[in-house]
């Protein structure tokens, strides 16, 4: 009798510490659309006379996790897997040269969430924080000649945003500005490349807050 109110009182523990746990932090999943826009700036490359970006279509898909600090402030860490692409046209005396970008990478965020509507099954949220770029491939060409060699292994950016949330299932949108290049040029090719990134995901709240 007594081995079984032990355990009936520690399963009760255990029930009521998960329940605790459940307040203050979260976890779930994310994927969607992104659309980048690389800027390539000093550019010296011989024989080209101008260079002009166009944003591309990729996707990103990953997980976030969600601990509540105080009030209505929580801290979001991410990690999600990007396709970032785009195109560089460059412009020749005899005509133009189109590049496809094309840079694969994990990115890590770092946010405050910030709670500004909270109905249980209706929220409303901001996010904002900056976020770093692990070079997972880069399979661009610049002018039929790789540069993969000039990629960067890791860059930074700032991510500004928000979204809604319905029971469990949300939407979440964001803006992120490169802070430093993803690329440049070597030897006698020689440019800054950065990238700006806007997207659009949906999110799923497996359990938690």
């Amino acid at each position: 009798m007594k081995k079984k109110m032990f355990i009936l009182a520690a399963v009760a523990m255990l029930a009521s510490v998960a329940s605790l746990q459940a307040q203050r932090l979260a976890f779930g999943l994310k994927a969607g659309y992104s659309s980048t826009q690389f800027t390539t700036d000093n550019l010296s490359i011989p024989t080209v006379s101008g260079i002009k970006d166009d944003a591309g279509n990729g996707y990103l898909v990953g997980a976030f996790a969600r601990v509540k600090l105080f009030g209505d402030l929580s801290l979001q860490p991410e990690l999600y897997y990007a396709k970032k692409k785009g195109e560089a046209t460059y412009t020749f005396a005899t005509g133009t040269e189109t590049q496809e970008i094309d840079i694969n990478s994990w990115n890590i965020p770092l946010l405050a969430h910030f709670s500004l509507i909270d109905l249980k099954l209706l929220r409303v949220y901001a996010v904002t924080g900056p976020v770093v770029s692990i070079l997972s491939s880069n399979t661009s060409v610049l002018l039929n000649q790789s540069y993969k060699e000039s990629a960067k292994s890791s860059n930074w950016g700032y991510q500004l945003g928000g979204g809604v949330e319905v029971w469990k299932i949300g939407v979440d949108a964001r803006y992120e500005w490169g802070l430093n290049n993803v690329a440049e040029g070597t030897d006698d090719v020689t440019f800054d490349r950065k990238s700006n990134m806007f997207t659009l995901a949906l999110t799923y709240r497996i359990f938690g807050l």
